[in-house]
Formats: C-alpha cells, structure tokens, sequence
C-alpha cells in the first residue's frame, strides 16, 4: 500500500468516528427529523456521507475505478 493511501484511509477512518460521535446518543425521533435548510434529517445525511462520499469515493479514488471518477 502507498503512503498516500495508507494516509487517506487514515483520514476516512479518523472522519468516520468524527461524525459517529458527533450523532452518538441521538435519538431515532430527531434523527430521522428534518434538520436542515435543505430539508434532510440527520440519518439521510448520514445516508449521503457512507454512500456518495464513502463508496462511491472509495472506489474512484481507492480502487481506481475510472468509470466512477467521473461521477
């Protein structure tokens, strides 16, 4: 494994448990809650960020799919 990729996986992993315990204790009823301007509760931004940020930047970046880069 690359430094650059040992690096960013640290990042992502260092990110991930940033926003795990910002919603740690939440309850179900203001997680599913519209909360923001945009009109998402917490747990569609939650949906958002392991989706479109975490699979799809996984593998674009990490595993190199060209196809999804462009995405």
């Amino acid at each position: 494994m690359t430094r650059e990729r040992t690096v960013l996986l640290e990042h992502l992993e260092a990110e991930r448990k940033h926003v795990l315990a910002a919603v740690d204790g939440v309850g179900e009823a203001d997680l599913t809650r519209a909360m923001a301007s945009s009109g998402w509760s917490i747990a569609q931004l939650l949906n958002h960020l392991t989706y479109d940020d975490e699979i799809l930047w996984g593998s674009a970046i990490i595993g190199g799919d060209e196809e999804r880069r462009s995405v």
